[in-house]
């Protein structure tokens, strides 16, 4: 594998692109720098890359926020979460992998392995009539050496 795709942001952008292509009519959150509230949709995700651990076996800890407004049976909510999870833990398929790409060529690299499944965290109070779970996910990038941050 060549140095310029041992890149950790290829990782951010394979999930993002991911997530795209796999909840299309899903309003996306990356690594906001502050909690987004938008207007015009009750349900929304917020990913964050998480954690990373860059040695041979790159191993990351992402979470996806779902989030949603005035869902007071959490109706809306649980359906987001459910819609997420599938799209990393589909076990009629048995898809455990999302491609992995090279952010700039956008060249495919490899596959980005789920560990585990998907963890779904407690609810939490987003703000006033807005309640979000988190979904962690565990990942393995495999790769010749170490991956940089640059």
């Amino acid at each position: 594998m060549k140095s310029e795709t041992r890149k950790y942001e290829n990782i951010f952008w394979s999930f993002r692109k991911y997530l795209k292509a796999s909840l299309p009519s899903v309003r996306k959150f990356y690594n906001p720098t502050a909690i987004p509230k938008p207007t015009g949709t009750d349900i929304w995700i917020i990913f964050d890359i998480g954690i990373s651990d860059l040695d041979v076996f790159t191993r990351t800890v992402s979470r996806i926020h779902c989030v949603s407004r005035e869902d007071k049976d959490e109706s809306q909510l649980m359906g987001l979460i459910s819609d997420v999870v599938a799209i990393f833990d589909s076990s009629s398929s048995s898809r455990r992998y999302i491609p992995f790409y090279d952010k700039d060529s956008t060249t495919l690299l490899g596959d980005i392995w789920m560990e585990g499944e998907p963890k779904v965290g407690p609810k939490v109070p987003y703000d006033t009539g807005i309640i979000s779970r988190a979904i962690e996910i565990h990942s393995n990038v495999k790769v010749d050496r170490n991956m940089s941050y640059a």
